[in-house]
């Protein structure tokens, strides 16, 4: 006999604000995109997909199509949901030195240096 298990979704036990938050915050440790897609889709339909419809008027189906299907969202249909959410996406480096290293060679940095002098 096989081992028997149920289905979890974790939309369901997403309860509060900041159980909505923690999880998204988690999630962004090590950054992936199919990972940050699954999420909001949890946090969007614990929050209840009709309410986030209603808050960044996207039509319900394509919001259902962005998170419960295998189509990609586009970058303007997660910024809405995010600003839905609440929230606000920011980037951050990871390392400090990178950034440090791409400002180093980066052109536009340097003529935009040489024109400042």
């Amino acid at each position: 006999m096989g081992l028997k298990t149920t289905r979890w979704d974790a939309a369901e036990h997403l309860n509060t604000n900041e159980e909505m938050a923690s999880y998204l915050e988690i999630s962004q440790e090590e950054p992936d995109p199919e990972l940050t897609r699954a999420v909001l889709g949890d946090v969007a339909r614990a929050m209840g997909l009709r309410e986030i419809a209603k808050q960044t008027g996207i039509d319900i189906k394509e919001l259902n199509r962005a998170f419960l299907t295998d189509d990609e969202p586009s970058m303007k249909t997660i910024a809405k949901v995010i600003r839905g959410l609440g929230g606000k996406a920011t980037v951050t480096p990871r390392k400090k030195a990178v950034v440090k290293s791409l400002v180093r060679v980066s052109p536009t940095v340097k003529r935009a240096k040489r024109k400042a002098s």
